[in-house]
């Protein structure tokens, strides 16, 4: 714990121009294992020394092809490129939808910005809080951390949008000059969130986290939810995790699909718990299960699964003493 702890006080932010312009590409992992000690020692510290150390992460543009095989996914010479320290993967885009800038097209590096959030939600982080265990302090640490490296790339991303909407203005303008008339199909301009947006979400988290690490005692899964809702607004990548991948996890993707739902196709809140729990009883997290387990059921027994956050449990049907 000390060892993953250690990192955390060193500063991940990418420099440089090697990401578009806005200091690399945030990637947001949520975690929901207890900091309960017996449960976080060994995979959950692994994660965090794992997670921290994707600052030294690069993933690597150019052109790709139909017949590409599995050995042309990786560079020519990685040692020429990059120290032993680092670990580069190669993106291969086939779609001509997407349009990369020269240097991406040419192999160009992207650096990726790393932010874990954490907060247990099953029996193991209630007795952790409710007993004042000090490994909970393990997961405020974390969630600061993340949160001022999350903050300081949202400045970026902030700063680097208004300078891209300032540049299509006047691309725009000289071209209404040029032609003497509005142009009726001039392209949009650069969207994202506006920095009051970014600025309102980024408070209402770090007062989340502060209020977790004076009243130890609640689950606070908002923290998650919040965090994970800002990275995909400044278009970042999204990883969840708990200890076997199928059960948390598989409770908290299906309600983060929900909540995508509501929020980007006019789903209605009232009904996000039903299809919520249709996606648990019918969909490919069920199916997980049973390709795990050999069973259709999720770990949970009745008392584990009274003990999670309401938004978190599965539909009675679904539970089962199953093998984690």
């Amino acid at each position: 714990m000390d060892d993953a702890l250690s990192e955390t006080s060193s500063n991940n932010l990418p420099t440089g121009r090697e990401s578009v312009g806005t200091g690399g590409l945030p990637s947001s992992r949520e975690d929901l294992q207890s900091s309960h000690s017996s449960s976080f020692s060994g995979v959950g510290q692994r994660l965090i020394s794992t997670f921290i150390k994707a600052r030294n992460h690069r993933l690597l543009g150019g052109p790709g092809g139909h017949g590409d095989g599995v050995q042309s996914l990786a560079p020519a010479s990685v040692d020429k490129l990059f120290s032993f320290s680092h670990l580069v993967i190669r993106v291969k885009l086939r779609s001509g939808k997407v349009k990369l800038g020269n240097a991406l097209r040419h192999g160009g590096p992207i650096k990726v910005c790393p932010v874990l959030f954490t907060q247990g939600i099953n029996e193991k982080q209630t007795l952790a809080n409710n007993t004042g265990s000090s490994s909970t302090r393990l997961q405020d640490v974390i969630n600061a951390n993340s949160l001022k490296s999350l903050r300081h790339y949202c400045e970026r991303y902030s700063n680097y949008m208004a300078v891209q909407q300032v540049h299509e203005q006047q691309r725009q303008e000289q071209q209404r000059e040029q032609s003497g008339a509005s142009v009726a199909t001039a392209p949009a301009l650069p969207t994202g969130p506006s920095r009051d947006e970014i600025q309102r979400m980024l408070a209402e988290l770090d007062k989340l986290i502060g209020t977790a690490g004076r009243q130890a005692r609640k689950k606070r899964p908002e923290i998650l939810q919040l965090s994970s809702d800002l990275c995909r607004r400044i278009a970042g990548g999204r990883v969840t995790v708990c200890k076997s991948a199928k059960d948390r996890t598989g409770m908290s993707v299906t309600l983060e699909q929900g909540r995508i739902l509501v929020q980007q196709h006019g789903l209605r809140e009232q009904k996000k718990a039903g299809i919520v729990a249709v996606m648990r009883s019918e969909g490919v997290r069920i199916e997980n299960a049973l390709k795990n387990t050999g069973r259709r059921v999720f770990a949970f027994n009745a008392l584990q699964r009274s003990l999670l956050p309401e938004e978190y449990r599965c539909p009675p049907q679904t539970g089962g003493r199953n093998m984690s």
